[in-house]
């Protein structure tokens, strides 16, 4: 593990204080780095979901490379993947089975069982989750991270994004679905394969002229099952379980929405179209469930001291 990652992810309280040597002369971002959550999986408002793993060029300006950069979302993904949770659960006597021996490659178990993972990673996510410890984390990745290097990372809602970057407050977060976003059949998703626009691409298709583009990594990171100890394996577990299985549903159903649109537009009767487009709308999730997501987001700190 790199340097700057590993001290990220001490557990001590003796640190080390990066700012005592005067840093570089960082030029500052001209654009945000926003990087989205998971969509959730109904229409209610979860906490906790895990964000997607992605990387901007643009931080190498700053000196963090893309394996610090994702480690440090990888271990936020954990905190705050439902510790609390977990405990709670087991102290309950519920027992936690996801489908076994899960990944991005071989998914045809879990989608399966999606209705019974879905409604258990539910229940775990609407639990209140270690938000001191997401804060504390965040705060030391400041301190260490992003400070010195004129940055500040921070978890907003799409509200406030929309405020950062000086847009509308109805502006959608997420592009209009489009035709040529073809999805692969469902046999094809529980092989491994994506489209060619993922989920969190058509987020940042919408915001492209106002953030930085992202190279978006595997859903899930690799090594996950080799964490030490019990509840930070069963964490991992979670946030790998969230990840795949709302990039590929939500996948799965902007598959029907084109369907139903292509359907549409070859009916002749007009009061049968208004209803497949309605029904399109309705299948078209990502749309509406990106609005209940929030954003990890990295801009310039404005250092009042």
């Amino acid at each position: 593990m790199d340097t700057q990652s590993a001290d990220l992810h001490e557990t001590t309280t003796t640190e080390t204080n990066s700012t005592d040597s005067q840093p570089p002369n960082y030029q500052p971002l001209e654009r945000l780095i926003a990087i989205p959550r998971v969509c959730n999986l109904t229409d209610r408002l979860l906490i906790n979901l895990p964000f997607i793993r992605a990387y901007t060029d643009i931080l190498t300006n700053f000196g963090i490379p893309e394996e610090v950069f994702l480690d440090f979302i990888d271990e936020l993904n954990i905190i705050q993947a439902g510790h609390t949770a977990l405990k709670y659960m087991q102290k309950a006597g519920q027992v936690i089975h996801f489908a076994d021996h899960i990944d991005p490659t071989k998914i045809t178990t879990l989608l399966g069982q999606c209705s019974d993972l879905t409604a258990r990673l539910i229940h775990m996510a609407y639990i209140k989750g270690p938000f001191a410890r997401r804060t504390a984390y965040l705060n030391r990745a400041n301190r260490l991270l992003f400070h010195p290097k004129h940055l500040e990372v921070s978890i907003v809602s799409g509200k406030q994004l929309r405020k950062i970057l000086g847009l509308h407050p109805k502006f959608p977060l997420c592009a209009s679905l489009c035709p040529r976003w073809t999805v692969p059949s469902k046999t094809d998703l529980v092989q491994g394969m994506r489209s060619r626009v993922r989920v969190p691409g058509r987020q940042l298709c919408q915001l492209i002229d106002y953030v930085y583009d992202l190279d978006l990594a595997a859903e899930a990171k690799r090594g996950w099952s080799q964490e030490k100890g019990k509840v930070r394996r069963d964490a991992a577990k979670v946030v790998r379980d969230w990840q795949v299985v709302s990039e590929v549903q939500h996948e799965i159903w902007r598959g029907e929405a084109i369907l139903l649109y292509e359907m549409a537009g070859q009916t002749a009767d007009l009061k049968a179209r208004k209803k497949l487009v309605k029904k399109a709308r309705e299948m078209d999730k990502e749309v509406r469930h990106t609005e209940k997501i929030t954003w990890l987001v990295v801009q310039n700190w404005q250092n009042s001291a």
